[in-house]
């Protein structure tokens, strides 16, 4: 069954005339101009400046490489694929050439084919290289990343949301050194191995259902009995699994944006925008189309959103957990939500400021330095969700259109969503609850939300990291400098 469409023709600006569903509306200007969008000249200012790009101390060999053969999908449907020529973007049916002159580095090119189509890369999706960076595994083998994947920006270049997950699991790991180091005196004693193989053992029934609650305790009791530390054996674990939930929400949300990314590009791939009644057949035009394959695209940024905001709340149960004193309980902490309206309550949660905290300067987005709504806008968007308001009133709608000069004209195909500030102050009226006049596209606030969370957990493990150094250094406890770099400390 074919989806149902609205049309927009004949604008001057980016999105032409919208008809709200009336069939004669074409060739009728004077009804026309009514629904007609104006050209949006102040957007929302972004809560996260590009200046705040995510900063990891990883080497350059971690960035990822454009190299021939890469294959790419942009912001709004384009596709660009480099070859040993230069590069060829896409939009629709169109297609324009970027030449690589001398030796030209690819990097340029890409840069050249966002700049022409207005449009950033999201997603690598195919890359014959692999990423120099090699991650140790428990037992000494060596595990190397992907080169392609969802794309996020670092002071230095692009790295993929794969080299991110591994910078975060090592300094998760360094921090669970330095706690097992504030418990045991020192960072490199080991747990007692028969603690460890006690808590795998218990884990193991737990996880294949032969373990009620009451059976736990009567099992910790017979370990404590026997002498076996097997409380710090459970810390040291809630320790790596609650940090793994930060990550795999954060993956979740990520997984969620490639496939809104996808969907758009294969919609841009296999429709027109000139597939109505009355569409021009050369310049600029633009329909709207919504319907069950449309639906999708929403669904995506929806769970997107939900699996971000996880991410953070996760994020400050870790928090809550591994500041608490002594170290060592490992008793999960209840309703731990993030405090973006007032993270204060964080720092007091972690006994307050100290000299050798590191400093807003250096970590903005650690939890503790954070400025109030700081997160708002994600907030607002998660609790729409939440309390049933969704994203859009009545169905999503897509866009489909070719854009006026001086952009190529490339087809595209963009999913806008409702207007929100970047303190969670929503745009609403007591009959409509949703605005678009801000022009917010999915894609790119999806994409703001999901980088601002991976800063709010690197720097707040990178604050974690910090405070517990300096505990250890405070009590005489000798530890490493060095941090994991993926390698899995017990």
């Amino acid at each position: 069954m074919q989806p149902k469409r609205l049309i927009r023709a004949d604008s001057s600006r980016l999105h032409p005339v919208r008809t709200c569903g009336l069939k004669q509306a074409v060739g009728r200007p004077a009804l026309a101009g009514l629904c007609q969008r104006k050209k949006v000249e102040n957007r929302y200012p972004s809560a996260f400046p590009i200046s705040l790009n995510i900063v990891i101390n990883n080497s350059p060999k971690d960035l990822h490489v454009f190299a021939k053969g890469n294959a790419y999908q942009l912001v709004r449907g384009h596709l660009l694929k480099l070859h040993v020529g230069g590069a060829t973007l896409s939009g629709g049916q169109e297609t324009a050439e970027i030449p690589r002159i001398g030796d030209r580095a690819y990097h340029d090119i890409v840069a050249e084919a966002q700049a022409k189509c207005d449009a950033n890369v999201l997603v690598c999706t195919h890359s014959e290289l692999r990423s120099q960076t090699k991650v140790r595994l428990p037992r000494g083998g060596e595990l190397q990343v992907s080169n392609s994947g969802l794309l996020l920006r670092t002071a230095a270049g692009p790295v993929t949301e794969d080299i991110l997950g591994e910078h975060a699991i090592a300094r998760i790991d360094y921090i669970r050194y330095l706690l097992k180091a504030l418990i045991l005196g020192n960072g490199d004693f080991p747990i007692d191995l028969r603690a460890l193989d006690a808590e795998a053992l218990l884990q193991d029934l737990i996880r294949a259902g032969k373990l009620s609650p009451t059976d736990l305790s009567d099992r910790i009791q017979h370990y404590e009995n026997k002498k076996i530390p097997i409380d710090v054996a459970f810390y040291s674990s809630a320790v790596r699994n609650m940090g793994e939930e930060v990550r795999h929400a954060l993956f979740r949300a990520g997984w969620h944006l490639r496939n809104l990314t996808d969907r758009l590009c294969q919609i841009n791939t296999t429709e027109s925008a000139r597939n109505y009644p009355g569409a021009p057949r050369t310049g600029p035009c633009e329909r709207q189309s919504y319907g069950t394959e449309y639906d999708r695209i929403s669904y995506e940024f929806t769970e997107m959103v939900i699996a971000a905001f996880s991410a953070l709340d996760y994020l400050y149960r870790f928090f809550s957990f591994v500041v608490r004193r002594p170290a060592g309980n490992p008793t999960r902490p209840k309703k731990a939500h993030f405090p973006d309206i007032d993270p204060r309550s964080a720092l007091k949660e972690a006994g307050g400021a100290r000299a050798t905290d590191l400093p807003p300067k250096v970590a903005p987005f650690a939890i503790p330095n954070l400025t109030s709504r700081r997160f708002g806008s994600l907030r607002q968007a998660r609790n729409d969700i939440a309390h049933n308001f969704g994203t859009d009133d009545i169905r999503p709608i897509v866009y489909i259109g070719i854009p006026r000069p001086p952009k190529v004209p490339l087809q595209y195909s963009q999913y806008t969503i409702r207007d929100i500030a970047p303190d969670g102050t929503p745009t609403r009226h007591p009959w409509c609850e949703q605005f678009y006049r801000h022009d917010r596209d999915a894609q790119e606030s999806g994409y703001e939300y999901l980088e601002s969370c991976w800063n709010c957990t690197l720097d707040t493990l990178e604050w974690l990291s910090a405070r517990f150094k300096a505990e250890c250094n405070d009590a005489g406890i000798p530890v490493r400098s060095i941090p994991g770099e993926g390698f899995y400390f017990l």
